[in-house]
Formats: C-alpha cells, sequence, structure tokens
C-alpha cells in the first residue's frame, strides 16, 4: 500500500501564503474576479499551489480555496442585496464573478439556508416596504388605525 508523502513545511510560509492570499482576494474585491482557481491564485502570489491549498486548510474555517471565495462572494452577494434593493438577483451574481444564476442560488442557499429573494424579505418585508404612509390628504392608513 503506498503511504502518501506529507509535505513538510514551516508554519511561518503557511501563514504567510494565507495572509498573501485574503489580501490579495479582498484588495479592489479581487473575490469578484470569474475563473479564480489555484493555478491561477498560485502564479499570482508567487506561491505555489500545494502550499496555497494547505495554508487555507490550516487557516480558514471553510478548508478549501473554492470555498472560501465562495463564502466572501455570498456575504458581498448578501449586502449588495440590501444596499441595492432595485439590482436583479442576475446582476448581483454577476457583480459577485458568478454568471450562472444556478450556481449563485445554490452558493448563496448553502450560505444563508434561503434564496436571494426569501433574504432581502427578512430584512425588508414587502408589506412594510409597499404600506402608504398617512398624509393629510390621504387620512389614516389601515396600518395606522390597527394602531390605534
Amino acid at each position: 500500500m503506498e503511504e502518501k508523502k506529507e509535505l513538510k513545511v514551516s508554519l511561518a510560509l503557511l501563514q504567510f501564503t494565507y495572509r498573501k492570499l485574503i489580501d490579495y482576494l479582498q484588495r479592489d474585491q479581487n473575490f469578484t474576479q470569474e475563473n479564480l482557481n489555484r493555478s491561477t491564485l498560485a502564479k499570482i502570489l508567487d506561491s505555489n499551489e500545494k502550499y496555497l491549498c494547505m495554508a487555507v486548510r490550516r487557516y480558514s474555517k471553510e478548508k478549501t480555496l473554492k470555498k472560501l471565495i465562495e463564502g466572501m462572494r455570498m456575504k458581498y452577494a448578501a449586502s449588495l442585496l440590501l444596499e441595492h434593493m432595485n439590482y436583479p438577483v442576475n446582476e448581483v451574481a454577476r457583480m459577485c464573478g458568478i454568471e450562472s444564476r444556478c450556481t449563485f442560488y445554490r452558493a448563496f442557499d448553502r450560505q444563508y439556508h434561503c434564496t436571494p429573494a426569501e433574504y432581502r424579505q427578512q430584512y425588508y418585508p414587502l408589506d412594510e416596504m409597499n404600506e402608504p404612509e398617512e398624509t393629510e390628504e390621504t387620512g389614516p392608513t389601515d396600518k395606522n388605525l390597527k394602531q390605534l
């Protein structure tokens, strides 16, 4: 039976590699770039693919590079969904670096256990957003009458 060869890498090198990765991804929201993968990132960071994956596995709670990037994208998507209520979900997905609507919905559900529309609804319920306010011309609304 063949044993896996374990690479001997210093923790300082892994920590340095992870820090460079996070700095790069966060700078100018590089995590939104399409087609980010370990070989591309290893070249950009002047690192080794194996070291990069080992660093993520050691220092990230997501444990894989793909999940790390997806998590960053979903946090950004959640903020966009709430900051820009008029943006369609497809536009938010594209702004996060995901072209496929299905891929975006699956990733969002993994992160937040709901659809993007349900996420928006949690923070800005439609019935409150569409409820007309009382003015001198219109008189009291149903909402205001309930409070009396």
